[in-house]
């Protein structure tokens, strides 16, 4: 990868590709005990290209970041290192099993972007466009809730991006002890301004999501 030892050691061992992010390695996870992340917020990037996107991440005059890209193909591109600040989400949570607050997320969780447009718009002729105009020809979930109303149909992640976005999550569980209910998506932290990731994983919105993750550590060895 091409990084020093003491990057290395905040490096997942399940990341494909590490482009690095030249905005974080300044920004430490002060927050947290030896800069440890705490929990992990889930994300869609809205956007059609994996390395178009790590580019979008990685420019040192742009104002976001993010710790982990999952591509289409399963593809897992750390962006971030581990202990180091990526600006992805911003706002506060309460942890809903030790109550510890965090007045900005973005201090003390890991941020991870799936490659995928997110909400679809049904055209009057039974058609889709993306959040860009264009139109959309691939598989549509239909999904609603009345916290996000205008929202109903969505791209799914693929199967291996999923089976690779679950990996991730497991490996950062177990890595960092992270409780499951400090997994959370996007849009349950920014209700009014975010989507992502209501309508990408099959088994359901976050709360099915944090399920299944409990069944699958359950099920490990």
């Amino acid at each position: 990868m091409g990084t020093n030892q003491a990057i290395n050691k905040w490096i997942c061992p399940l990341s494909t590709h590490f482009q690095i992010d030249p905005k974080s390695i300044q920004k430490p996870l002060f927050a947290t005990k030896f800069n440890r992340p705490v929990g992990i917020t889930c994300h869609h990037t809205v956007s059609y290209d994996l390395q178009g996107s790590a580019d979008y991440f990685c420019d040192p005059k742009g104002s976001v970041g993010i710790h982990f890209l999952v591509g289409r193909q399963g593809e897992i591109w750390q962006l971030s290192p581990m202990n180091k600040t990526a600006t992805h989400a911003g706002f506060p949570w309460t942890s809903k099993t030790d109550g510890v607050h965090y007045d900005n997320v973005n201090k003390s969780f890991l941020g991870i972007e799936a490659i995928n447009l997110g909400s679809l718009i049904k055209q009057s002729n039974g058609t889709y466009k993306d959040y860009w105009n264009k139109i959309y020809t691939g598989p549509v979930r239909e999904r609603y809730s009345s916290t996000i109303s205008e929202y109903r149909f969505w791209e799914p992640f693929t199967d291996l991006q999923e089976k690779s976005y679950y990996a991730l999550l497991l490996w950062l569980i177990e890595r960092w002890k992270i409780k499951i209910e400090d997994i959370v998506g996007h849009y349950e932290g920014s209700p009014k301004r975010k989507n992502d990731p209501f309508g990408g994983f099959s088994q359901g919105p976050m709360p099915e999501v944090r399920k299944y993750l409990s069944t699958l550590l359950n099920a490990q060895p």
